[in-house]
């Protein structure tokens, strides 16, 4: 068995969605959470069309409907859950909420491998916030957990990247045994 990956529409999905959490940043002036939800699912149905499985209008309708709730309970929990097992609410609450978007993605974009995108989608979120740490070390001038806690727009930025990685890749990849041959 071997897994096949797209790698020209994975990167293609998870730059654009990069592209649109800095412009977020840089345009709204931190207010990331107000409008990068909804740029998010567009990023991701947008660079995905041939892949949406119904109306593309309704797609969007539902892919806008359904983020930004899972957006702000994500945001809702991790504060919650903070007083209770702080620091570690926030790499669960990625977890979750991208598994999440996996899901609300899953809705209308026919998926080619939807357990082994939901797993890498949901560690790669996991892995949001080691990136932010990595990112502490190379810039030793930036100071990461003051940013989280007063300007979360870096945290996102990364978030967000990675889960678009994760998306795409249950999108555009697929197992197939050694026999078989798939012409693109």
């Amino acid at each position: 068995m071997r897994i096949v990956v797209n790698g020209k529409r994975v990167a293609f999905t998870t730059s654009a969605c990069f592209m649109i959490a800095t412009l977020c940043l840089t345009l709204f002036n931190g207010d990331i959470i107000l409008v990068s939800p909804f740029l998010f699912t567009l990023a991701i149905i947008l660079t995905n069309l041939d892949r949406v499985g119904m109306n593309k209008y309704r797609a969007i309708l539902l892919g806008l409907a359904l983020t930004l709730p899972v957006f702000y309970m994500a945001l809702l929990s991790t504060i919650g859950l903070g007083h209770w097992i702080g620091i570690y609410s926030i790499p669960l609450i990625s977890l979750v909420a991208a598994a999440i978007m996996f899901l609300v993605h899953s809705l209308y974009i026919k998926m080619r491998s939807f357990k082994v995108g939901l797993v890498i989608t949901a560690l790669l979120a996991l892995g949001s916030f080691p990136t932010v740490g990595i990112i502490n070390k190379t810039f030793p001038n930036f100071d990461a957990p003051i940013a989280l806690a007063l300007d979360p727009t870096l945290f996102f930025i990364c978030w967000q990247t990675l889960t678009a990685l994760g998306i795409s890749m249950g999108i555009w990849m697929q197992t197939q045994k050694r026999n078989e041959f798939i012409v693109f």
